[in-house]
């Protein structure tokens, strides 16, 4: 199975809260005070999939992953927060680990063609150097 992505994992994170934390997370997530802001008629009477929407189109993936694990360790939804950090580092670590043949196949691609390159200066430097 694919992992999952951040903001799948968001969402679902979202939707397991109690109502009342979830009426906590969208107030704290409207009043930070650091950029950017999230205006509360993106947040009011929204449910846990639009909030996830929203987190990812304000913050990206990353940011909002940081920005949702900060406000759910300020309502003291610590477990929930671990959780979610939990399942974002094993999909951090599949997703790479999946992506790893291609990244080896691209740096001896890069390898081949620095050398090629490499070869082609020095026997360039041969040919200005003869009379």
């Amino acid at each position: 199975m694919p992992p999952k992505t951040i903001k799948m994992a968001l969402a679902e994170m979202l939707e397991d809260l109690k109502k009342q934390d979830f009426e906590k997370f969208c107030h704290r997530l409207v009043d930070r005070r650091e950029e950017p802001h999230v205006r509360r008629n993106r947040v009011e009477g929204k449910n846990f999939l639009e909030i996830a929407d929203v987190l990812v189109s304000t913050f990206t993936e990353p940011g909002a992953l940081k920005i949702t694990l900060e406000i759910l360790r300020d309502i003291d939804c610590n477990e929930d927060a671990t959780r979610l950090g939990e399942i974002s580092y094993c999909n951090s670590v599949a997703y790479f680990r999946d992506k790893q043949p291609l990244l080896d196949e691209k740096m001896d691609v890069l390898a081949s063609i620095l050398s090629s390159n490499s070869r082609q200066s020095k026997m360039s430097n041969y040919v200005y150097m003869s009379p």
